[in-house]
């Protein structure tokens, strides 16, 4: 094996090795002490790696699997309410991942989702940011990111990523319904409304766009209708709570308070600790009481 300083030996004699050449050399070495040279999402540059902070394939599918087990997404997010997290999965991720570099694309789109279900909303776009600047046109990333933004509250701003998204890929059904969502939360429900219809017809069975149109349709206070596209929802998927809940709220608006603190039961039968489910509840009870 050639050794170190006959390399530089070597490179001083050969007049011909330029100085890119040199450079090719000295990371060749760098490579065998070291480790491999990939690039870094965490900084956005091609660098050397020691092994031993990469994080390993076995440990990449581990927190794979953990997430997609509390429902957090491997690729693009449905603007929705973030889920719970438990506590003990928050402290496997941190262990697993506690000094090691994340070189994997994929595995950041996973990280910065689960950056967003706890909240986190600036280190999710972060990591949705490091991507873009590898990849300007992954899809996933670009709608990650509006997502972020419009549980920040920048509706506008969420708007321009999913229009970058639709640009790239205008049957993509997750940034559709994001649109309806953004204009839904500016009060524009009509034109949410149209997105949501859009949205449908690339996939009649998308539960979040069924239950979105629902939702957009209670605000314009047709709440009978809306209740029909919660139905909808609740065919393809029974236990989603959001159509649950939302149902019980449609029938509290049309005054059937009885019927309403049936599909309260209901949600809180599927998330004991759904906030709103017992608030609504609890006022509808106390509204019964008084009478």
């Amino acid at each position: 094996m050639v050794t170190l300083p006959n390399l530089i030996f070597l490179m001083k004699e050969n007049k011909t090795v330029t100085g890119f050449g040199i450079f090719t050399l000295l990371i060749g070495i760098m490579f065998s002490i070291f480790g491999n040279a990939i690039f870094n999402y965490a900084t956005g540059t091609d660098e050397i790696i020691k092994k031993d902070r990469e994080i390993s394939e076995e440990s990449l599918a581990i927190l794979k699997k953990l997430l997609e087990n509390e429902g957090v997404e491997s690729g693009s997010l449905d603007q929705h309410n973030p889920l719970d997290i438990s506590k003990e999965v928050q402290d496997k991720v941190e262990e697993l991942t506690r000094g090691k570099i994340l070189v994997d694309p994929e595995f950041l789109i996973i990280q910065g989702n689960y950056f967003y279900h706890l909240k986190e909303y600036d280190k999710s776009i972060k990591n949705y940011d490091v991507i873009l600047d590898h990849d300007n046109n992954n899809v996933d990333a670009i709608i990650n990111k509006g997502v972020a933004l419009g549980n920040l509250g920048d509706h506008e701003e969420a708007i321009v990523w999913y229009d970058k998204a639709l640009t790239i890929d205008p049957d993509n059904v997750y940034a559709t319904n994001n649109m309806g969502t953004a204009l839904d939360d500016l009060g524009d429900h009509e034109e949410a409304i149209v997105w949501y219809d859009k949205a449908l017809t690339i996939d009649p069975d998308h539960v979040s766009s069924l239950i979105n149109k629902g939702l957009a349709l209670d605000n314009l206070g047709d709440h009978e209708e809306a209740i029909v596209w919660y139905d909808k929802a609740l065919t393809i998927d029974p236990d989603h709570v959001d159509a649950v809940y939302n149902k019980g709220v449609a029938l509290g608006n049309l005054g059937d308070h009885e019927e309403a603190i049936v599909w309260y039961d209901k949600a809180l039968t599927i998330d004991p600790d759904h906030v709103d489910a017992i608030n609504n509840k609890n006022y509808i009870l106390e509204r019964l009481k008084s009478r």
